[in-house]
């Protein structure tokens, strides 16, 4: 499949379900099925994953009493689809590859010793399914397991599984030299920092079979394990304690780290992470006063701007220090709001009346949890970011009329060089936006970071 090919399901309460497909990485989209309605349920979990712009399949789980979970597959990029399976063996991500072997599974798994040990795997393109045959570690006792998917680079497969069991957190890295029919123990590292701790997040993605990062998030701070064959180095993170949501790997020294708490960029291999943005959830009505009290917030005199025209403005300001983001989105009603505008009316607050005259329904929407529902890709110089959540979706949609939508999350735009566009999608429609060069926008360097108090 080219790598500006994209396809998105939509599965939304309020706006249906949908196949979008976008050959030209975002910026145009068309839909290839309108309406899924005959393959789910109400409340259906849908994943879906393409290995050729013609050939894809779907999963679909009603939860949590049915059990109920099919698949499915495409031959004609989603337009129509068949059923392969109307009795999967439990719920969970799909990956397949184009020689018709795949994986389902993933997730946590309270009992160890089952037979059902989390991740399932098919060599018939999902006809039929079994276990994936790893052993794991004498001492995991009825410890807590959680599985990724396999990755595979050729005959070569990796695959990692994290143990928990109120005493020491691990996560286990497992291989396989045979096309993943075998699966052999290779290296347990080590995440725990307390020995209270009862539950642990992690993250790991694989560069390839001989390289491999290992995010886990210990009481005392992240851990990083940067692993080149057999030579594994632990580094230590100074940043916040949060849990890890998710890791995504460039190369052996670049990564970027998304949290419960914000987004981060590691440039060392881990040596130090430099906040992407971070959560200072601010509302409408903080004075500077208040601001100031928040660690941070230094200075909210230097502003930043985004958008696309046609399209909604996206306003992003920074502390002076460069050390804390916070931003939103605005929905003006032609002829009413500027970008000019927006930017003071964001850094002083709407004391005109007269400025927002039409603009009904003006006010800041922070989401403290906005991060679990947003996925990270990157092509390249573009950033893609996927926002799911049935909240965000319509907060975020020019139907919603004039809202604000209030979070920090595209900091990143200017913190990484590497990064000059990125692509926003919500619920399926794409928004392409561009970085202003103005009196309003400047681009942040990773020495401003390297340089930050925060």
């Amino acid at each position: 499949m080219g790598e500006l090919t994209i396809f998105v399901v939509v599965n939304n309460p309020a706006m249906g379900s949908a196949i979008l497909k976008s050959a030209d990485g975002g910026d145009n989209w068309m839909t290839m099925a309108e309406d899924l309605s005959t393959l789910h349920h109400a409340g259906s979990t849908i994943e879906l994953d393409f290995v050729e712009e013609q050939v894809g399949w779907l999963s679909v789980f009603v939860p949590p009493a049915s059990g109920f979970a099919s698949l499915h597959s495409t031959s004609d990029s989603g337009k129509s689809w068949a059923v392969v399976n109307d009795s999967l063996p439990r719920p969970g991500e799909i990956s397949f590859l184009a020689d018709g072997r795949g994986w389902l599974g993933g997730g946590v798994f309270p009992d160890p010793l089952s037979q059902s040990q989390g991740v399932s795997q098919t060599n018939d393109g999902g006809l039929t399914w079994s276990d994936i045959a790893i052993s794991l570690p004498p001492w995991t006792g009825s410890a807590k397991v959680e599985f990724q998917l396999p990755e595979m680079f050729g005959d070569q497969g990796r695959v990692a599984v994290g143990l928990n069991d109120g005493i020491m957190d691990a996560v286990v890295v497992y291989t396989s030299a045979d096309g993943a029919a075998s699966w052999q123990f290779a290296t347990a590292i080590d995440t725990s920092a307390n020995p209270e701790t009862n539950a642990t997040t992690w993250s790991a993605d694989f560069l390839d079979e001989a390289r491999w990062w290992v995010v886990g998030q210990p009481t005392s701070g992240v851990v990083t394990t940067l692993t080149e064959g057999s030579t594994v180095s632990v580094r230590t993170a100074g940043r916040p304690d949060s849990d890890v949501l998710d890791l995504l790997a460039f190369d052996t020294t670049d990564a970027w780290l998304r949290t419960t708490d914000g987004l981060w960029a590691t440039w060392d291999s881990g040596l130090s992470w430099h906040p992407l943005w971070a959560e200072v959830g601010l509302d409408q009505g903080t004075s500077d006063e208040e601001v100031r009290e928040i660690p941070a917030c230094v200075d909210l005199r230097t502003a930043l701007a985004v958008h696309s025209a046609p399209g909604p403005l996206f306003v992003c300001q920074l502390t002076s220090a460069g050390s804390g983001f916070f931003g939103g989105w605005v929905f003006p009603r032609e002829g009413v709001l500027t970008a000019e505008d927006a930017l003071r009316e964001w850094a002083s607050g709407p004391t005109d009346e007269e400025a927002l005259s039409g603009f009904e329904g003006w006010d800041f929407r922070p989401y403290p949890g906005v991060m679990e529902s947003i996925t990270l890709s990157r092509d390249g110089g573009t950033l893609d970011m996927e926002i799911g959540g049935l909240e965000h979706v319509n907060n975020l949609s020019t139907s919603h009329g004039s809202g604000v939508f209030f979070t920090s999350l595209f900091g990143t735009v200017f913190s990484d060089p590497s990064v000059d566009s990125f692509v926003l999608s919500v619920g399926g429609a794409s928004c392409p936006l561009q970085i202003l060069e103005s009196e309003f926008c400047f681009p942040l360097t990773r020495e401003d970071f390297a340089n930050s108090n925060f």
